[in-house]
């Protein structure tokens, strides 16, 4: 019999938002999105993926000083024509696509099955209540993920990555039974890869006008 412990993560940031007004900006960009992978689509494109990190209890900075702010960041990378892509969506301003690297594909393409397969687990770990061992699983309500939407032919799949599962050692001094698990899975180079990728293109980010 497992049981569960929920450890609360206080929030860093706190903005003043109701949720149907996170609802309409989510869905004016993933409409963005949608629009953009039917255009991709048509060209015959079918090597795409739909990335996204959603954080609870955290928010994105502003694009630059004296833009609005960032609430909903998206992206899709995608191969045309042996050419790589990646494109910036949010609710603050339309972005050009920008050329990348073939690292990032290279990782999904040659490791689709073992991205497949693996996961990264929820801390666990064991112990001694009332005289008896006790597995325990440890997981919160506010830590960031990283989501991955990955379509390659006919075949399609969704990836997440907890930042808390991934990074939590020892809980209350126990040892995370699948820390070195998780450090060794197959997607932790998915998502360095991917983080890289964005940060460089949103270095050299320009906007072409207002979304709204």
């Amino acid at each position: 019999m497992k049981f569960f412990i929920v450890i609360a993560l206080a929030f860093y940031f706190y903005i003043p938002v109701s949720y149907s007004q996170l609802d309409s900006v989510r869905n004016e960009t993933d409409k963005e999105i949608i629009d953009k992978i039917q255009v991709l689509h048509d060209k015959k494109i079918d090597t795409l993926v739909y990335y996204h990190v959603e954080c609870t209890g955290y928010m994105t900075g502003p694009v630059s000083p004296d833009s609005c702010f960032a609430y909903d960041v998206k992206y899709l990378l995608w191969i045309d024509n042996q050419k790589y892509f990646i494109q910036r969506f949010d609710e603050c301003f339309k972005y050009e696509p920008s050329n990348i690297t073939s690292s990032f594909f290279d990782v999904v393409r040659h490791n689709f099955f073992r991205i497949k397969n693996n996961e990264i687990r929820n801390p666990q770990f064991t112990e001694v209540i009332k005289g008896k061992k006790v597995d325990l699983e440890s997981f919160v309500d506010h830590s960031c993920i990283n989501i991955f939407e990955i379509h390659i032919g006919s075949q399609s799949l969704t990836k997440k990555i907890d930042q808390y599962d991934l990074e939590t050692k020892y809980v209350d001094g126990h040892l995370n039974k699948n820390y070195y698990t998780n450090k060794k899975s197959i997607l932790i180079k998915l998502k360095m890869i991917a983080e890289k990728e964005v940060a460089f293109y949103n270095k050299n980010l320009h906007h072409k006008k207002d979304a709204h």
